[in-house]
Formats: C-alpha cells, sequence, structure tokens
C-alpha cells in the first residue's frame, strides 16, 4: 500500500528531472558529432553552478515539506508561512542570480580558465536566472506536495518536459548550448507560474499588491546597482562582494528580508 501511494510522487520526480537533465543529451544528438560534444561540454561548465545552488533551495524544501503537512493537517493557512519562505529564498536567489548574470564571463574565467570562455558565460548567464524559478518552484511544489496534489503536479511536469523538448528541438540546431539554456528558463519560469497558479486556486491565496510591487523595485533596483558597480575600477571580485551586499541591504530596505522570518520558520517546524 505504502509503495502504490508513492507511485504518483516517484513518476514527478522523474519527469522532473527528465526536464532538468535532457538538454545536455540533446544538444549531442541535435547537433554533428564534434560540435555536438563540445556544445554539450560548454553547457555542463556551465550548469555546475547552478546545479550547486539548486542544493540549497532543495534542502528548505527539506525543511517545509513537514510544516507545510502539519499545518494543512490542522486546517491552518499557509500563506503566511508561504510567504516568508519566499522572502528567504526566492528574494536571495535573485540577488545570486542577477550578481552572477552581470560577472558571468569572469566566473567562467576563474573556474576553467580556457577555450570557450565567451560561450560558457552566455550559457551561465541565462542559466542562473533560472535559479529564481526553481527556488519558487521548491516552495510552490513543496506546497502541494504537502497537499496531496500529485495528479496536478504530474500533469504539470508532463506538460513542462514536452515543452522543453520541443523547444530544445526548435532552438539547439540554431543556437547550439545557447538555445538549450534559453529553452531551460523557458520551462522553468513555465513551470513555476503553473504552480503558482495552482497554488493561489488551491489554498485560495490573496495577492499581495504592496509586496509584488516592493519585489518589482528591488529587481530594478540590483539590476540598477550591478550595472553602476561594474562599471567602476576596481578587481571584478571586490565589485562582485560590493553588489553582493548592497542587493542584500536593498532587500532589508524593502523589508523583503528580515531576520526575525528565519525565526518564524524555526517557530513553525517547532509548533
Amino acid at each position: 500500500m505504502i509503495l502504490k501511494k508513492s507511485y504518483p510522487y516517484a513518476v514527478l520526480v522523474l519527469l522532473m528531472t527528465f526536464y532538468n537533465r535532457i538538454d545536455g543529451v540533446m544538444l549531442e544528438r541535435l547537433l554533428p558529432f564534434r560540435v555536438g560534444a563540445t556544445e554539450a561540454g560548454i553547457y555542463a561548465s556551465a550548469y555546475r553552478l547552478l546545479d550547486a545552488a539548486n542544493m540549497i533551495a532543495f534542502l528548505f524544501a527539506g525543511l517545509l515539506l513537514p510544516i507545510f503537512a502539519r499545518m494543512i493537517k490542522l486546517k491552518q493557512n499557509v500563506q503566511e508561512i508561504t510567504g516568508l519562505s519566499f522572502s528567504l529564498l526566492v528574494i536571495p536567489a535573485m540577488i545570486v542570480s542577477c550578481c552572477c548574470a552581470f560577472f558571468s564571463y569572469h566566473i567562467m574565467d576563474l573556474l576553467y580558465e580556457g577555450q570557450h570562455i565567451d560561450e560558457s558565460a552566455a550559457v551561465f548567464r541565462i542559466l542562473m536566472c533560472c535559479f529564481v524559478p526553481i527556488s519558487a518552484t521548491y516552495i510552490y511544489g513543496t506546497l502541494l506536495t504537502a497537499n496531496g496534489s500529485l495528479r496536478q503536479l504530474n500533469i504539470m511536469a508532463s506538460i513542462g518536459m514536452l515543452f522543453n523538448v520541443l523547444l530544445n528541438f526548435v532552438l539547439i540546431p540554431k543556437y547550439q548550448a545557447t538555445g538549450a539554456a534559453i529553452s531551460s528558463i523557458l520551462t522553468q519560469v513555465f513551470t513555476c507560474l503553473a504552480q503558482i497558479i495552482m497554488v493561489k486556486r488551491t489554498f485560495a491565496f490573496t495577492t499581495n499588491t504592496g509586496f509584488l510591487t516592493r519585489v518589482g523595485i528591488f529587481v530594478g533596483s540590483c539590476i540598477g546597482l550591478n550595472y553602476g558597480i561594474a562599471g567602476l575600477a576596481l578587481p571584478w571580485m571586490l565589485q562582485f562582494v560590493i553588489a553582493s551586499c548592497g542587493c542584500f541591504l536593498v532587500a532589508f530596505i524593502l523589508q523583503l528580508i528580515q531576520p526575525k522570518s528565519l525565526y518564524r520558520i524555526v517557530r513553525y517546524d517547532e509548533a
């Protein structure tokens, strides 16, 4: 009985793994042999840091699952804890993505010091933007999993898989590794929005216009801050640190990140 109930979740994990990993395989299969191997290598070199960043979001989701499950069982309102989770995970993901995008060439050059740095940097710039929808997916997907909405999640993941494969067939022959990265971010945004819509309908979440406005101001501020600091005559690592700290400062000023938010998450976990 337990094994039978675990099938939908296993299928979900398989589908999500498929559309997260198929890009590199399709690069090798859709392009001529030598070109395909080279482009797959470029894509893999850019994907490694995104993969590492995803582990943080994955661990955070592991913390959220029992909290969501208990609150749903007790019929408690989960909108507040979802908003807190968004602030603690997605806002830092935005900072990481923005700073990595602006300093993508320097990061790739530091890591590999070899050929194809320009190409790897272009792919890395796009892939790191995937970190934002992926982080949001770990929150909203975990909430839907705790609610037992696995059928809906499996349908969404199946559509996302087909969407990703079709995009790869169209974009990879023309844009190679960059096309695979574009396919990846479009798929992640699609699945993220789908899960947000499902959560909003399932739990009747209200729209916090003030919070969304502050997020918009924050994103614009991060882009402007990185653009301005990147033009300073300073070592790039110092620029990166200043830009990151500046973005976190803006998040604190706009009250998108609050130190007490982490305590409140822990409080929910211990309740």
